[in-house]
Formats: C-alpha cells, sequence, structure tokens
C-alpha cells in the first residue's frame, strides 16, 4: 500500500525550532518582540510566509514581510533539527510500514528542502519521496502535492495522516483517505470527524491493522 504524512505535528516535533528562528527574525526588524511556543503553535499549518504574516499580524507590525521572511528562512537553516524530536513511537511504526513493502511519502507545507533535510537527519531511509509546496506549485489543501505524491509512488495513496484540516481537506480533493492524528499543534476538538489516531501503535492499527 502506500501512504503520505505530513511533516510537522504529525511526524515531527518542530516547534522549539520553529520558535526560534521565528524570533530571531522577527527581533532583528523589531527589537523587543516576543513570542511563545503557545504563539507560533498557532501559525504553524500553511507554510512559512503564512507562519510570518500570522507572527507579524498578531504584534501589529507593520514591517517588510518578505525581508522577515527571507531572515526567518535563513535562520531556521541553521536551526532546521537542534530542538526537533520525532514524536514517541513514529520512528518505529515508518521502520515497520517500509519493511513490510508499504511505499511512504511526506507531503508538507514546509519548503521542500528543509523538509528533505529534516527527514533525512531524523527519519532516514523510510520514504520514497519529500514533497514540498515550492516542487509542485501549491500548498495543502490544495491536492496536488497528494497527486504527485501518488505518481512518485507509482499508485493511489491508500491514506494520507496529518495533524490539520488542512490535511483533512486535501485528502478529501484528492480523493484519499483521511487519518487524523491528535498530537499535534491543532486542537484535536477543532479537527472534522475523521477516523483519529491518538498515539503511534493507534496510527499503525488504522493504516495496516
Amino acid at each position: 500500500m502506500r501512504f503520505s504524512f505530513d511533516l510537522d505535528g504529525t511526524l515531527v516535533d518542530s516547534l522549539e525550532d520553529i520558535t526560534v528562528a521565528l524570533q530571531r527574525a522577527v527581533v532583528a526588524f523589531a527589537p523587543g518582540v516576543t513570542y511563545a511556543r503557545s504563539d507560533v503553535r498557532g501559525y504553524i499549518g500553511r507554510g512559512a510566509g503564512h507562519l510570518v504574516h500570522k507572527a507579524l499580524r498578531d504584534r501589529g507590525l507593520d514591517l517588510d514581510e518578505p525581508a522577515v521572511l527571507e531572515r526567518f528562512l535563513a535562520v531556521y537553516e541553521s536551526t532546521l533539527t537542534g530542538r526537533t524530536t520525532v514524536y514517541p513511537g513514529i520512528a518505529a511504526l515508518l521502520t515497520r510500514l517500509h519493511d513490510a513493502g508499504h511505499a511512504l511519502a511526506v507531503c508538507t507545507n514546509k519548503p521542500g528542502d528543509k523538509a528533505r533535510q529534516v527527514v533525512a537527519a531524523l527519519l532516514p531511509a523510510v520514504f520514497t519521496t519529500v514533497l514540498g509546496p515550492d516542487d509542485v506549485g501549491a500548498r495543502k489543501p490544495d491536492p496536488t502535492m497528494l497527486h504527485r505524491a501518488a505518481d512518485a509512488l507509482g499508485g493511489p495513496l491508500h491514506a494520507h495522516v496529518g495533524d490539520s484540516a488542512f490535511d483533512i481537506d486535501a485528502a478529501v480533493a484528492a480523493g484519499v483517505r483521511p487519518v487524523a492524528v491528535t498530537w499535534g499543534y491543532v486542537d484535536a476538538h477543532a479537527l472534522p470527524a475523521v477516523e483519529t489516531a491518538h498515539d503511534a501503535d493507534g496510527l499503525g492499527r488504522l493504516l495496516v491493522g
């Protein structure tokens, strides 16, 4: 079978590294501005541009948004996996799926090059392909990324796994079974009513029994 996964909030907890990079980027233009993890948690999901836009808007900052985004991406490049960790049980689950012959892809709204660096560092040798919005010209909930992943894996996806409505909507639009996880960055109560996993073991049972 073929499965695709979101990255941040689904496979890895990157909140600390993203928070540090955002803080450093904004402070370079607006000294004294601070962000808590809880703030940044709500910005994640639609890509770096949306994250920076939300961060500036929430603080009422009228800054050069493209410049802040460029700074954020540059800083984040140096902190990609400094504090980022794989969620409990996920590495073992992915290895089991891979070793059983299932084809796996990552479909993320993180820039593709950065996603591939994170995957190579923390989850090596289990994914056939890793795609970001810059690779396909669209971000989730647009289904294009999932279609490209299916092409790369050699056939239709059996499920797409993510932690947000963007993932669920992308899966539905692509005609793929959506599976939501509750350990990510979105309040579980805000997720649409779809199949839901509360831990890696539960996710494994949903995907392959």
